[in-house]
């Protein structure tokens, strides 16, 4: 499916006029609240294969989100802006939009953005803390911090908004720890998951699309910008993750 598909423009004219979205269209963070409990530690078949659908459901979320953002990269355009309460969730297909494009920047690929610009904390260091950066690598740090807190909401239960304290905003090792989490919950292309297995054993096991994972987040939110990936590298291993989550496993308990 085309990333035109999850590229909803609303654009700044819409702003001065009485333009309100379609009522089954509404904020993502809306529509998750925080729950009192985890997907982490299962003990059971059923509560397993939820957790895994939550986890499917995730990876399927990240995947329109970064394809509208290669949608947009791909014509030369960055958002700028990108952070959860610019993304609606159409309640009839489940599909993601990428919405408010005020702050959009056309030639993007020869533009600069000026320090403080955009939405803090969901910029990078050198937006908040230095002298600016190109746009688009800027795209892709505000596109990963989007699929970690997103992540920390399904495994963890945490909000997902756009108030995350800024020491909160990215925690390397943290990364670490979710994607822990995820290969205790399932592992994909028909490897065992018990829930008796440790965290050592976890590492031992686990199937590539968790260090793929931790790689491509880390990766995304480096602090120098010329490390991070282009959106399309970003896309290409989140497109392996998905096929790999999407895999079939057989589940021990």
């Amino acid at each position: 499916m085309s990333g035109s598909n999850y590229l909803l423009l609303v654009l700044p004219l819409l702003r001065r006029v009485e333009c309100p979205f379609p009522p089954l269209v509404k904020e993502l963070g809306s529509l998750l609240a925080p729950t009192a409990s985890s997907v982490c530690w299962i003990t059971d078949s059923s509560a397993s294969e939820r957790a895994r659908a939550s986890l499917c459901w995730w990876v399927d979320r990240c995947v329109e989100l970064v394809s509208a953002i290669v949608c947009m990269h791909d014509s030369d355009v960055a958002h700028r802006d990108l952070k959860p309460s610019n993304l609606l969730l159409d309640s009839i297909s489940g599909s993601l939009l990428v919405t408010d494009l005020e702050m959009a920047q056309l030639h993007a690929s020869n533009a600069w953005t000026n320090e403080g610009e955009g939405t803090f904390p969901w910029h990078p260091i050198e937006i908040s803390d230095g002298d600016g950066g190109r746009p688009m690598p800027v795209d892709v740090y505000a596109t990963a911090l989007i699929m970690y807190h997103l992540l920390q909401h399904v495994v963890m239960g945490t909000p997902f908004d756009d108030m995350i304290r800024p020491e909160k905003s990215y925690d390397p090792e943290d990364v670490q720890k979710l994607c822990t989490v995820m290969a205790h919950l399932s592992f994909a292309g028909g490897n065992t998951m018990s829930s008796s297995c440790s965290p050592h054993a976890l590492s031992n096991a686990s199937s590539s699309w968790v260090q793929e994972l931790d790689c491509l987040l880390s990766m995304m939110l480096d602090d120098c910008p010329d490390s991070r990936p282009s959106i399309r590298e970003a896309h290409e291993t989140l497109s392996r993750i998905h096929r790999q989550l999407h895999q079939p496993c057989e589940l021990v308990v």
